[in-house]
């Protein structure tokens, strides 16, 4: 990471999500499914402890004017990250 300040070195579209998680999840779900019925569970939380254990991570890449969402394994993860770097980004790994 870069500069004196964590917060601005990262695209100002994830400063923008800052907090908005109930409008990011609501997005998301007319996105993907819009008029179905989606559930959440216990196995669904299950299922993603299991991707992440197993190595999975979640990106989130933001761009100028969009985000993505993106789960990918650490390797990959690894290269976007070091691609956004070599493009003068900030990629924030945690």
């Amino acid at each position: 990471m870069t500069g004196d300040n964590p917060a601005h070195d990262r695209a100002l579209v994830l400063d923008q999500l800052e907090g908005q998680w109930q409008k990011i999840a609501a997005v998301l779900l007319w996105k993907l499914s819009k008029d179905k019925h989606v559930t959440i569970g216990t196995k669904d939380f299950a299922d993603i402890q299991r991707a992440t254990d197993a190595g999975q991570v979640f990106m989130t890449w933001g761009h100028y004017d969009s985000f993505e969402f993106r789960w990918m394994d650490q390797k990959a993860a690894e290269k976007l990250s070091d691609h956004v770097d070599s493009l003068g980004g900030a990629s924030r790994r945690t």
